[in-house]
């Protein structure tokens, strides 16, 4: 019979482990562009569904004077900012 893995459990295992490290180094990147760049803390990142109930001085720099307030800053400049970081 066929009783061999199609992939070793050492290869599943290294395959998991770089997909996590990837993964970590796109969220990394992500939340320090706009932590850094936009001044939009960690907290209110766990909490970007709720963009349009945030305070409006929840928001410093940047961030603050965005037109269209909080949400326009992941809407408008999601896909722009991911083509920058990872191009």
């Amino acid at each position: 019979g066929h009783s061999e893995a199609l992939m070793p459990p050492f290869t599943v295992f290294r395959l998991g482990m770089t997909g996590l490290y990837i993964g970590g180094a796109c969220v990394g990147a992500f939340v320090h562009s706009y932590s850094r760049e936009q001044r939009v803390g960690p907290r209110q990142l766990l909490k970007w569904t709720s963009c349009a109930e945030w305070p409006a001085d929840a928001l410093s720099g940047a961030a603050a004077r965005a037109a269209g307030g909080a949400c326009a800053l992941f809407a408008e400049h999601g896909d722009a900012r991911a083509r920058r970081l990872f191009a």
